[in-house]
C-alpha cells in the first residue's frame, strides 16, 4: 500500500506539463511587465499596468513550482493568477496594438491561456498528490516535501 501512496504522491505528467507552462507564463508575464515598463501613457490608470504584469509575473513562477510539488493552495492561486493574466495580456495587447509591440506579451498572451487551462485540468491530479503526501505523512514518510 505504501508504493501505492508514492507513486500518487509523484506528480503526473499533466501536472509536470501544467507546472511548466505556468512557469513560463510567468516569466513572459513578468519580461513583459519589464519590457514596457518605462513607457508613460497619457491615461494615469495605464501606467499601473506593467508594474501589475511584473508582480504577477513573480508570483506566477513560485505558485507553478508549488503546483509541482502538490500544493492544493498553490494550484487554485496558479489557476486563478493565469486566468487573470490571460485576460489583462489579451487586453493590453488590443490596448497597445498600433503603438507597442512587445513580443513578450505575443508569447504571454497563449502560455497564460494555456497554463490556465493545464493548471485547471490538473487540479484533481494535485488533489491525489497532495491527499498521498498526506497519509504518507501521517505514516511517518514525508518524503522530505
Amino acid at each position: 500500500m505504501d508504493d501505492d501512496l508514492m507513486v500518487a504522491g509523484t506528480p503526473t505528467g499533466l501536472v509536470k506539463a501544467a507546472s511548466t507552462v505556468l512557469a513560463l507564463a510567468g516569466v513572459f508575464i513578468a519580461l513583459t511587465g519589464v519590457q514596457v515598463l518605462g513607457a508613460r501613457f497619457f491615461e494615469a490608470w495605464v501606467n499601473a499596468v506593467p508594474p501589475l504584469f511584473l508582480v504577477m509575473g513573480i508570483a506566477l513562477v513560485p505558485a507553478a513550482l508549488s503546483l509541482f510539488r502538490g500544493s492544493m493552495f498553490a494550484a487554485v492561486a496558479a489557476v486563478a493568477i493565469a486566468g487573470l493574466a490571460f485576460l489583462m495580456t489579451s487586453a493590453w495587447f488590443i490596448f497597445t496594438f498600433g503603438s507597442i509591440l512587445s513580443l513578450m506579451n505575443v508569447m504571454a498572451v497563449p502560455m497564460a491561456g494555456l497554463g490556465a487551462l493545464l493548471g485547471l485540468l490538473a487540479l484533481p491530479h494535485v488533489r491525489k498528490m497532495a491527499q498521498a503526501k498526506q497519509r504518507l505523512a501521517e505514516q511517518g514518510m514525508s518524503l522530505g516535501l
